[in-house]
């Protein structure tokens, strides 16, 4: 994929494929290395830890180099590799540590780890600004982040992975999470995650900025205009529920035969085992399989595969057609000062 050197990808709505593919392969080769070893947590950690102290010397501007969004994000994919892997051992499970029986210390634990998630979750990368509004956020946000000298990724880092413990250890979590609603957005959840920037970014982002200019900057009138907290409101009811159907409908037409396309190619491809006969003898039997060219040409899988990929790249073209070059959005070209409190 083309890079423009921040998002690694054609346009910024589409940097959740950039780093889906990616952070794919580097899954898949950590989880098949790692699972040779019994101690493999160890494995984890070698990997983990010196991806963050490389991020954190960026951050902290120690080095000059500027990191790849791409690699940025990938400790995420590999600390829930490793949670999922860890929580599955057999002979030790660290988790269980902290499952505490007792109805007191399980409660503190979920509030210290809601606590974590929701005031650190709330940090954004851009800073308080004056925006359009006054952000609620800004003072609570400073507070966290100790006025902006905490990097925003560990702030990230820290909600997420107290997310991680939140729902791997609260059985009332698990529980909520089993019923219906909660299923199916597991179902469509990673066509959701692939498909809503460009809805953010382009829809939402048109949408408000009809109603409500956003190069304004603070104290200007706002006489007849749409109030802020109506305009998100607004927004989340009318794409919500578009995002949701695009989202399902990606995962019956893409996600679910990429999946059986996966395994089907796994089964075209493996090598035949030999077998013995009455006598002991082994032998191959015979392949009785389509040449591996023939059965793609034949699969609809495999071009209903081309046939997403087609529609991404003409989705980027449009886009970059149309708002390629924002000149409606002034507050990208305009320098906006912090609000520091």
């Amino acid at each position: 994929m083309a890079a423009d050197g921040q998002t690694d990808v054609w346009i910024s709505p589409t940097w959740t494929l950039s780093i889906e593919l990616i952070a794919t392969f580097w899954i898949y080769l950590l989880a098949q290395t790692v699972r040779q070893y019994e101690k493999r947590y160890w494995l984890y950690i070698l990997v983990i830890v010196p991806l963050l102290f490389v991020h954190t010397l960026e951050a902290t501007k120690l080095v000059p180099w500027t990191l790849s969004r791409i690699f940025i994000h990938l400790p995420h994919f590999f600390i829930g590799t490793a949670l999922c892997d860890i929580e599955f051992l057999e002979d030790w499970r660290p988790l269980d540590y902290i499952r505490f029986e007792n109805w007191g210390w399980a409660i503190l634990k979920n509030c210290l780890l809601l606590f974590i998630f929701f005031s650190f979750g709330m940090a954004d990368r851009y800073g308080c600004m004056y925006d359009i509004d006054v952000d609620d956020r800004c003072f609570w946000s400073y507070t966290m982040l100790i006025n902006d000298t905490v990097p925003f990724w560990w702030a990230t880092y820290l909600s997420s992975i107290a997310l991680f413990f939140f729902v791997i250890l609260s059985d009332w979590c698990q529980i909520v999470l089993l019923t219906p609603p909660f299923q199916f957005l597991g179902r469509i959840s990673y066509m959701l995650y692939l498909s809503h920037e460009l809805f953010i970014e382009w829809g939402m982002i048109d949408f408000y900025g009809h109603f409500r200019p956003m190069h304004r900057m603070d104290g200007e009138d706002d006489t007849g205009m749409i109030s802020h907290d109506l305009l998100v409101l607004y927004n989340f009811l009318l794409f919500t529920p578009c995002l949701l159907l695009v989202a399902w409908l990606l995962t019956l037409a893409v996600d679910d035969p990429a999946k059986d396309f996966s395994y089907e190619l796994d089964v075209q491809n493996r090598v035949i085992e030999p077998k013995k006969d009455e006598e002991g003898n082994e032998y191959y039997p015979e392949d009785k399989r389509e040449p591996t060219w023939l059965w793609l040409l034949k699969n609809w899988k495999m071009w209903a595969l081309f046939g997403f990929l087609a529609l991404v790249f003409l989705v980027c073209e449009i886009y970059n057609a149309s708002n390629g070059t924002p000149k409606r959005y002034q507050q990208e070209v305009v320098k906006v000062p912090k609000v520091k409190h």
